[in-house]
């Protein structure tokens, strides 16, 4: 989980909370700019910067060779483990946005069938070419001060 601010740490404290009763062992790491202190975390990680998207920051400095970024509105009911088998066949992972409305959609060059992925779950591998798309998604998101981040990642993708 990332977050910056008191109301969605808040929530990814109970979101953890849901994903533990669903997966007891699962290792839950909060990357955020808040001073707490749950033990349902196995690591908070202070983040360095005070963008309102801290799900990159996240994502580049995760400890894990292959992660799971949830956003803090996620409601984990079962185990989900099977998204990590996902990624012996992909670098990435996400699940198609429910929208194509164009405020989502961003870019007329990017066809219409090449959907809008769900970035709020992110089942991903760390490598090189993983690294470079969430390094340029960031950028991108900074440079043009988008609020919606799944236009910017269709493109890029």
């Amino acid at each position: 989980f990332a977050t910056t601010g008191e109301k969605y740490t808040n929530a990814a404290r109970k979101a953890a909370r849901n994903l533990r009763q669903a997966m007891p062992d699962a290792q839950i790491d909060l990357f955020t700019n808040q001073k707490i202190d749950d033990t349902v975390f196995d690591r908070i990680h202070p983040i360095k910067t005070d963008f309102f998207r801290p799900k990159m920051e996240a994502m580049l400095n995760s400890r894990f060779d292959r992660s799971i970024y949830l956003d803090s509105d996620v409601i984990v009911l079962c185990d989900v483990t099977e998204m990590f088998d996902v990624l012996d066949f992909s670098d990435l992972a996400m699940a198609h946005a429910r929208s194509r409305e164009q405020k989502f959609m961003r870019d007329d060059s990017v066809p219409r069938a090449f959907p809008v992925l769900n970035a709020g779950v992110i089942a991903f591998r760390r490598t090189r070419q993983v690294q470079g798309l969430i390094r340029q998604w960031l950028r991108k998101m900074q440079e043009t001060g988008a609020e919606v981040d799944q236009g910017w990642l269709r493109e890029l993708m």
